[in-house]
């Protein structure tokens, strides 16, 4: 009994207070703001716009002031290349409003107000263009027609660009104006990377490339280029595959380019592995596995290991080290974790815990199989033996900026420190210049430039198992 009345006078008391408040006058709600609002606009590291909101007239009308749908559907179907019977059931709904045409070209938006059609009316809208069509389509990806981001940085800051966030400037009072972005994008270095990706995708007839351009004291992403690309202009002409940014969200094996890393490994596991010297015969059995050499390289030691990519090399000299070793060097190189790059659906990659691991694993990741990873993963790493073993978080943003050019919020450098003994990163750094200067990566020798490297191919992987013989 004392329950029940406890229970009945509480609920008694919620009834008295929400009646209070409902009827209270010290709750302002306020209306939900009806302005339209102009999206800020996307640049480039050097202020050059990569995505703009233009304003346009949007075409609507109230079917119960039209006299004669069929008859204004007749002369309207002309003037907007829209169908008439379409039309006509437009303008017979029974309904106040209806969208006959959003975001219309300036012409066709006087042509239609000559016709003075009662009933017929116009709201301001904004429609999201992209002045460079493909160039970096994939960073910035694309807004919907109902202005909202759908892909990439659109989506990713889609409450800035709109000016949820912070706020919109009210310097228009029509108008909400979101804030802008600044990319670390540079626009000349991007068009040159598309350029050369997509022609070297055709010539060796493969299904995608990708090319990153990455400055290594600051993390800095100056090109994110991918093909085959798409014009945001007309994005839904255009396969989710295809819209989706590769060098972010999808992870491949990687083939030798992984010796790099085992070898950094090897050096700070092994005292003097400098020295030795191993005997590549073409091939190698392990764990009841025969893995092929690209040749027949004879003594090397792991400067020529790397040089020549040589396999049974790699192999023979991982013998000396733990796969515990292994993992941990994999995983301060940012493998199996996102880089923090502030793009929208990152992938982590695979890099399986070592409990996980079969007896071949050691060998196979350190071969570049076993382990997927991203096309900013491989870059970050990479950077960092580049960076003398101090590695710099990948970042597309420079700042955000309002419509009057102010600085809201800036995007600095993060590192997550040094991942890599100096002088392992200085040797690395040798045996990679000795790869283009005459290892397999020789094609990519420039007259002006130092250039280090590293060549990668990997067999493509069967769903159901093992790998396809014939395609890397």
């Amino acid at each position: 009994y004392i329950t029940g009345v406890l229970v009945a006078g509480i609920a008694c008391f919620f009834i008295f207070r929400l009646t209070a408040l409902h009827f209270s006058d010290r709750i302002i709600l306020s209306p939900p703001d009806q302005r339209p609002v102009r999206r800020g606009e996307i640049r480039d590291s050097k202020g050059y716009v990569l995505a703009i909101s233009v304003e346009r007239e949007s075409l609507y009308a109230n079917p119960e002031r039209i006299d004669d749908p069929v008859g204004a559907a007749a002369k309207l179907s002309a003037l907007l290349g829209m169908d008439r019977n379409d039309l006509a059931g437009l303008l017979g709904r029974k309904k106040r409003f209806v969208w006959i045409k959003r975001r219309m070209d300036p012409g066709q938006a006087r042509a239609v107000r000559a016709l003075g059609i009662r009933g017929l009316s116009f709201r301001k809208e904004f429609q999201r263009q992209y002045p460079h069509g493909d160039l970096a389509s994939n960073v910035t990806g694309f807004a919907g027609i109902d202005g909202r981001g759908l892909e990439g940085i659109e989506y990713k800051f889609d409450d800035i660009l709109r000016g949820k966030k912070w706020g919109g400037s009210n310097a228009d009072y029509d108008v909400v104006r979101g804030h802008h972005v600044r990319l670390t994008i540079d626009r000349f270095i991007q068009r040159v990377a598309q350029r050369e990706i997509r022609e070297s995708v055709i010539s060796t007839e493969a299904r995608r490339g990708a090319a990153v351009v990455y400055e290594i004291k600051t993390g800095r992403l100056l090109a994110m280029a991918v093909y085959p690309g798409f014009d945001p202009n007309r994005y839904w002409e255009y396969d989710s595959e295809t819209r989706r940014n590769f060098t972010v969200v999808g992870a491949f094996e990687p083939g030798s380019t992984l010796k790099v890393p085992a070898a950094a490994c090897l050096m700070e596991s092994v005292p003097g592995i400098l020295n030795n010297t191993y005997t590549c015969k073409g091939k190698i059995d392990i764990v009841e596995q025969t893995i092929n050499c690209t040749d027949t390289h004879g003594q090397v030691d792991l400067k020529k290991i790397i040089m020549h990519s040589c396999n049974v090399g790699i192999i023979e000299a991982m013998k000396r080290v733990r796969k515990e070793n292994l993992h941990d060097m994999l995983h301060r190189f940012g493998f199996g974790n996102v880089t923090g790059i502030e793009m929208p659906g990152e992938a982590s990659g695979i890099l399986r815990e070592v409990k996980q691991w079969s007896g071949l694993s050691k060998y196979s990741i350190s071969l570049g199989q076993e382990i997927g990873v991203t096309s900013v993963q491989m870059v970050a790493a990479f950077g960092a033996i580049a960076n003398r073993g101090v590695y710099m978080v990948p970042t597309v943003i420079d700042s955000i900026e309002s419509d009057r050019g102010l600085v809201v919020q800036g995007f600095y450098p993060r590192t997550r420190g040094r991942v890599l003994d100096e002088r392992i990163a200085g040797n690395l750094m040798v045996m990679m210049k000795a790869v283009v200067d005459g290892g397999t990566g020789k094609n990519a020798r420039a007259g002006y430039y130092q250039v280090a490297g590293k060549t990668g191919t990997a067999q493509k992987s069967m769903k159901k198992g093992g790998y396809y013989p014939d395609k890397y």
